[in-house]
């Protein structure tokens, strides 16, 4: 690539980690990360908290600031919400010590009404990353009158699924698409030696939602699996409130022979999880293309998914087994056949393919190449 100069990018992010939710948006974090390896980047995220304050972290790319504001009342709320983001942005223009070149929006519902109004009073172009999975349900009138506003100002969306890219255009405003993964730490996410273990392990990491994820479903599966082989658990990890999927398992009879929750991990010990299972399963009925999928087949994981969303935009036949969401029969059979026979997928290929499209390098150099094309066009 050729060496341009860098560009002062200013990040407004809806979701992102805060002391709160430390887990929030980290695919969010990670997309800041990547874009900053070539170009100064400024996060700002707005959080309600039982205190005011502005908290600025310093990564070694990457600044952030935080907002935090006092919750109040509905009739006051929205205006202190306005306020914190007033205060974040005007910290980072004092950062970047001028206006930025360009904002780069992340997460349209609801801080687009922001980045939009801060754009056009400032005629910088602005471009959106999309990771929500709102566009696949029906839009209350506040949402859809706060994206299509958004969306006219944008002058691209790079959602992280072209199925997404499609979903938003349904809203009748037309925008140029580029898709950009999330990012994979394919450093840390990488194939390994595997520990002998007595049971074969099979891995789910969410969010346990269960409109979403399916986890009643993918229970009564493994309740099934139990009646026909015991060399198996099923191992959980979810940094939200499991006790709803544990009263089902019980309910079903699964006790932790067969099945193990583990609350929120570091990243580290997430990786840990993938590189030592056997099987990925992820039973849902709504995605885009979640970022667990993309680091399971960058440890070399083989897993079997459903086709929703944009997940069949990168899981293939080289890397695992798509099934149609709510077919209970089809993921028994595939998850016997699978732990079975891991031996059919080249976990060293399956983590160069994710390496050469999601690493923090990759994608930092398609932000880049965005960045340069868009402030360029301007000029």
């Amino acid at each position: 690539m050729t060496q341009t100069t860098p560009l002062k990018i200013l990040w407004i992010a809806g979701w992102y980690p805060n002391r709160m939710k430390p887990a929030l948006g980290n695919f969010v974090m990670r997309h800041a990360e990547s874009a900053a390896l070539y170009n100064k980047i400024i996060v700002v995220h707005v959080v309600s908290a039982d205190e005011d304050n502005l908290l600025i972290t310093d990564h070694v790319h990457l600044k952030t600031i935080t907002v935090y504001y006092k919750k109040s009342s509905r009739l006051t709320n929205f205006f202190y919400w306005r306020r914190a983001w007033k205060k974040g942005i005007q910290r980072a223009e004092d950062e970047f010590g001028s206006k930025p070149d360009l904002v780069h929006l992340n997460i349209i519902f609801p801080a687009g009404i922001i980045a939009s109004a801060y754009s056009l009073k400032n005629k910088l172009p602005l471009i959106i990353t999309e990771h929500s999975t709102i566009f696949h349900r029906k839009l209350n009138c506040l949402e859809r009158y706060v994206i299509r506003k958004t969306v006219r100002t944008a002058r691209l969306i790079c959602p992280v699924s072209a199925h997404l890219g499609r979903a938003i255009q349904q809203l009748g405003i037309h925008r140029e698409t580029f898709v950009v993964l999330n990012v994979v730490n394919t450093d840390l996410f990488k194939p390994v030696q595997k520990i002998n273990q007595i049971r074969k392990k099979i891995l789910h990491v969410s969010t346990l939602n269960e409109h979403q994820k399916n986890i009643t479903g993918m229970l009564r599966v493994i309740k099934r699996l139990s009646a026909i082989r015991d060399d198996f658990i099923l191992e959980i990890i979810s940094e939200f409130d499991f006790s709803n999927a544990e009263s089902y398992a019980a309910a079903l009879g699964l006790d932790n022979k067969f099945i193990s929750f583990q609350p929120l991990q570091p990243i580290e010990k997430v990786a840990e999880a993938m590189q030592q299972a056997d099987v990925f399963i992820l039973f849902s009925n709504t995605e885009n293309m979640p970022c667990v999928l993309l680091e399971a087949v960058a440890c070399g994981l083989p897993v079997i998914t459903t086709k929703v969303g944009g997940i069949s935009e990168q899981i293939n036949d080289s890397c695992g087994i798509l099934i149609d969401k709510g077919d209970e029969d089809a993921l028994l059979k595939n998850l016997t056949v699978l732990l079975d026979h891991p031996e059919r997928f080249d976990a060293s290929g399956m983590h160069n393919h994710i390496h050469s499209i999601c690493s923090y390098e990759a994608v930092g150099k398609q932000f880049n190449a965005i960045y340069q094309r868009i402030v360029s066009d301007k000029k």
